[in-house]
């Protein structure tokens, strides 16, 4: 099985798993929790990049300090990725915050 590595930014990290669909086969869902897995924060990341939740519920961090984080992607998760984000293109429902994500893996 081959492995795809790429560099996500904060942004990247935090928009990914919300476009991962809820109902999927097991193969997907076991994928989708891989990944997610993958991509999460832990508790230095979060003091280093100096993320915070604001009052109106919206998620803040320092870009500066974010480098990235460079993740190792299966071939399973590379597909499932590319797969959502094809039929969120073909929907008309891309955003700009979604546009590195297409560049990473479209």
């Amino acid at each position: 099985m081959s492995k795809e590595k790429a560099t996500l930014k904060a942004l990247e990290r935090l928009i990914l798993p919300t476009l991962m669909p809820k109902e999927a086969s097991f193969i997907e869902q076991l994928a989708i929790q891989d990944l997610t897995k993958k991509i999460s924060f832990d508790q230095e990341e979060a003091t280093e990049l100096e993320i915070k939740n604001t009052e109106d519920g919206k998620l803040t961090w320092n870009a500066e300090k974010d480098s990235g984080k460079e993740v190792e992607f299966t071939e399973a998760e590379v597909s499932l990725v590319k797969k959502v984000l094809e039929e969120l293109d073909n929907d008309n429902k891309v955003t700009a915050d979604m546009l590195n994500l297409f560049k990473i893996f479209v």
